[in-house]
Parts: structure tokens; sequence; C-alpha cells
């Protein structure tokens, strides 16, 4: 066990990670968004023959416009009669040009930039105190640490003790910020453009219009859709493949879609072996539409009839229809992350040396404890005895080098009887009369038959030995003390008057 100790203290620098810090750095920019952007612009859109009006005349058509099939009650048929003023209009022919304003579009691709973010740790040069401690007296520990004499002394060990200076080596890791190639990402890219297209229409320009009312049917169906794969084309796509003169012939298949998920295209390939190398290779287009499951009905409705005559002659239309289409677009990615670079340096220290020799103190004197007890010439039965320790306390002495050494009560084992058991066995010595005691006892029989004609009170005080080098007091072992008295005790008698 150890008592004592004395600290030297010296001063050194050392390396440590006092933190950590974010270092963030641009890696790369990366494009994430498509914008379709327009500017106007004035073309001709059309080249038009037309009836130029000369007279007219306007009359009042009644029909039914629609009829429908309760579809509860199919044989309950309702119609919706409507009526028009309808104009007989006579014409000459004549032509005009038109001009549209279009919105001729482009795509802007947005980028952003791409930061890593990782963090490292702070070093810095810090000063420290160390603390050497050497024992200033220590005990070996365990059973026979300390020795108890018997000339009234005991042995314990004194150590020869100094600080030495041992330098160790304190090795760390230093990183440090790297950007490091990870590989290409690619998507798909929007593009888009403005196509023309020119169209020639043959048309029939009036001399007159005249209206009429005419009655037929109309084939009515309710229709649910379901989405089917429906045949569009095919084309041969030899020369999008290649061949491998070294294998065998062999045949596959495969398949992919549109980015919409509307066109499916189904491509098979047949490589022959060679030395014919030519890969036949047939790509399938299929469109998803939607199907119709149609009931269907034949139903009645009145239109009005427009009669013409005229000649015939042809128009000119010029149309502009958006394009969007998709490219793969790719671009270089980075990761930010850390190397480790091993870092040493050479630290003062200072570590103990001891050695150890054997010396003897002097025991403190143990108390000379007697036993109190009350009633004290005689007991009685059936009446608590009062007992208490005299002359109870602590011992102490000083030895060399300041070791201070002190006995101390800490049990008190009581024998009220003689016959070698413990009847009470406390930490307090009790209290001297007339104070009432808390160690007390009460005799059933008198001591008439005890040898002496008394009992034999024993009474046995357990001592820790206590030893203070400098550090406050250590309990080191334990010593005992008995003491004993005759006490005797009375039969108490009583009687009854009449």
């Amino acid at each position: 066990m150890l008592v004592g100790y004395q600290n030297y203290y010296y001063t050194y620098y050392i390396t440590e990670q006092v933190g950590t810090t974010t270092v963030t750095r641009y890696l790369y920019s990366e494009p994430y968004r498509d914008r379709v952007e327009y500017f106007q612009q004035t073309m001709l859109s059309s080249i038009t023959w037309y009836s130029q009006l000369t007279s007219n005349q306007t009359k009042l058509l009644t029909y039914r416009s629609y009829c429908w099939l309760n579809p509860y009650y199919p044989w309950d048929m309702q119609c919706h009669w409507v009526s028009e003023w309808r104009t007989d209009q006579y014409y000459q022919p004549a032509y005009r040009f038109s001009y549209t304003t279009v919105y001729v579009p482009y795509v802007v691709t947005d980028y952003r930039p791409v930061y890593g973010s990782v963090r490292v740790p702070v070093y810095q040069q810090v000063r420290r105190t160390g603390v050497c401690s050497v024992p200033v007296y220590q005990f070996v520990g365990g059973d026979g640490a300390v020795t108890l004499n018997s000339d009234g002394t005991f042995t314990m060990w004194v150590p020869q003790s100094s600080c030495v200076y041992s330098p160790y080596t304190n090795s760390y890791l230093e990183a440090t910020p790297q950007v490091v190639y990870n590989g290409r990402a690619c998507r798909q890219q929007l593009n888009a453009t403005l196509s023309q297209y020119t169209s020639y229409v043959r048309v029939y320009i009036l001399t007159s219009v005249t209206y009429s009312v005419a009655t037929s049917q109309r084939y009515q169906c309710q229709t649910i859709y379901w989405p089917t794969w429906v045949y569009q084309y095919s084309y041969d796509c030899s020369y999008e493949v290649s061949c491998n003169p070294w294998t065998n012939s062999f045949s596959r298949t495969s398949e992919w879609y549109s980015s919409d998920g509307l066109t499916k295209y189904v491509r098979t390939e047949y490589h022959p072996g060679c030395p014919d190398c030519w890969v036949y290779c047939t790509t399938y287009v299929y469109r998803k539409v939607d199907q119709p499951v149609t009931d269907c009905r034949w139903m009645p409705y009145d239109f009005i009839q427009q009669h013409m005559t005229g000649n015939y002659y042809q128009n000119a239309y010029y149309t502009y229809r958006e394009s969007y289409w998709y490219t793969q677009q790719c671009w270089d990615t980075y990761t930010l992350t850390t190397t480790s670079a091993a870092r040493s340096e050479l630290v003062d220290r200072y570590v103990p040396n001891t050695s150890w020799q054997q010396m003897t103190f002097r025991m403190p004197a143990m108390p000379d404890v007697q036993i109190g007890v009350n009633p004290g010439a005689m007991g009685l039965t059936g009446l608590p005895s009062w007992f208490w320790a005299d002359n109870v306390g602590i011992s102490e002495t000083e030895g060399p080098y300041g070791v201070r050494a002190r006995l101390v009560p800490v049990r008190y084992d009581w024998d009220f009887n003689g016959d070698g058991r413990v009847d009470l066995s406390t930490t307090s010595p009790g209290r001297p009369y007339p104070m009432p005691s808390d160690v007390r006892y009460t005799y059933e029989r008198s001591s008439a038959s005890q040898p002496g004609r008394a009992y034999q009170v024993r009474l046995t005080v357990v001592y820790e030995l206590q030893v203070n080098a400098g550090q406050g007091y250590r309990t080191v072992g334990t010593l005992v003390q008995e003491r004993s008295r005759p006490y005797p005790v009375q039969q108490l008698q009583s009687s009854l008057g009449g």
C-alpha cells in the first residue's frame, strides 16, 4: 500500500491535436438543369386563296344536332334540337399572304459548382507540466506488508528515490486534404430546334355556298382504353453493330425504351461464324397507344348540308415545329479526401528511479483500558447493568523522517458471562455513570454457582494501526487488547405482605 509521494514538476513541449477544422474546396461544375428559352421571329405563314363575298341571303334551319341513349335504358333515345341561322353566300376568287411570329427555342444549361469538405485535425505545440512522483514511504502490501515486532515496534520499507531523464518519441498522423479523380458522371441533356415544313393544299374556291338540313346515322361508342404496344415500323441496324471474327455464330435480342417510355425498340442480331463476319440486325419500333374497347351503336342525327360551287386552286402553308431530343452529356468528377503522413518528435520526460530499505518504528503506547459497571458492587438479576470502557482513546507517536503512527480503537467485543462467547460487539465504548450507557446486559441467574461466586466480564478492544507519511493516515494493521473483571450478581427477591 502506497503511503506518501514526493512530486517533482518539470516543463516539456509536445505536439498535440487541439481540435479539427473543416476544409472546403471547389472541385468541378456539373450541369443540373436545362431551360428552354425563346426569341421571336416573323416568318411567312401561308399563301391562301379564298372566296371573296359578293352577296348573301340569311335563313333559319332547325335540326337534331345529337341523339343519345340513356345508359340505363338503351331503348330510350333522346335528341338535342337546335336552330341555326345560315346564310347562302356568293363569292369570287381572291388570295392573300399571311405572316406569323414564331418563337424559336434554344436550350440553356445551368451549371452549379460542386465543393468537397473534409475535417482535418489541427496540431499545435502545447506546453505541458510533467510530474515525476516518487514514493516517500511505501509498504510492500498484502499480508506481512507491515511487520509487528514483539518488542513494541513495527517495520516497513522506506524508498531511496529520484527522477531521471528518459525522453520518449511522440508519434502522430498529420492529415492533408487531397483531390482525387472519382470517374465520369453522365446525364441526358435536352436539345431543341425549330423546323420548317411546307405543304400544298388544293382548295376549292367557292363561287356559291348554300345550306340545307340532311339526315344520317352516327356510329357512337363508349370506350375503355388499354395501353398496348403497336408495331410502327422497322429498320436495318446492321451498320450499328460490329462483328467478332473469332467467335462462333450466335443470336441475341435486346430491347430499350425512349426517355418518355412511349416508344419501345426491339433489336434482333444474328452473328454468323467466320469467314462470314457480316452481322444481320433488324430493329422493330413499337409505340404505346391506348387501345379502345368499345360498345357501339348507330344513332340518327341531322346536320346542315352545305352545297358549294367553284374551281380548284393551290394554297401554300409554312409550318414551324419545335423538336426536342436528348443526348448524353458527361463530365469528370472529383472527391476531396485526406492523406495521412506519419510525424514524430522527441519529448522530454522524467521517470522515477527507486531503491528500498527496511526501517523500524516505535509502536504507540496502548491505553490502559479498564471496565466500568453500574451497579458497581453487585448486580441484580432482572435489572440491566450498565458497562463502559474507561481510559479509552487514540495513542499517537512520531518516528524518523516525520512518519507518524497511531492506534485507533474501532471495535469493542463484550463477554458478560465469562463463557468465551461474544455477547455484544459495538463501535462505542459506552458512557460512564451517571449517563445511561448504550452497553448494557441483563442477568437472568445469580453468580452463586460461578467460580469465586462472580461472573468474569471480559472486554476485547480492537485497534487499527495507522501511519501518516505526509498524505494522511492509512491503516496498515490491527492489534487487540483484552481486559477482565469479576462481577457478582445476586438474585432479586420480592416479598408480599398481608
